[in-house]
């Protein structure tokens, strides 16, 4: 398992998958250079405004996430930009929103 986001790049790994892979392994913080809760800017550029929802409307509840057209790598980005919040990890394996999107992992 590679934390190197140019070698992701390189092997055709699309930024939804990033955010996927990033967070199956935890959400390492080397894969964010600028620890702003999403990984592989410096080499996929600047690609999240359009998946998190502005902060006034900022929701823990996956109900919500799926009813605003979220995909299950953008709710896995989201959940880490958020600090990877318990309360959207119902089982505590690592993975949230897995009663909602089902078990994606």
């Amino acid at each position: 398992m590679t934390h190197d986001c140019e070698v992701l790049l390189e092997r055709g790994m699309t930024y939804s998958g990033v955010l996927g892979y990033w967070g199956s392994l935890g959400s390492p913080q080397d894969m964010d250079d600028d620890r702003d809760g999403w990984p592989c800017e410096t080499i996929y550029g600047d690609q999240n405004p359009s998946a998190a929802p502005p902060a006034a409307e900022t929701s823990h509840d996956c109900e919500v996430l799926l009813g605003r057209g979220m995909t299950y790598p953008e709710v896995l980005g989201y959940w880490g930009s958020l600090g990877s919040p318990q309360d959207m990890d119902d089982d505590g394996d690592g993975w949230p929103c897995e009663t909602i999107y089902g078990d994606q992992n």
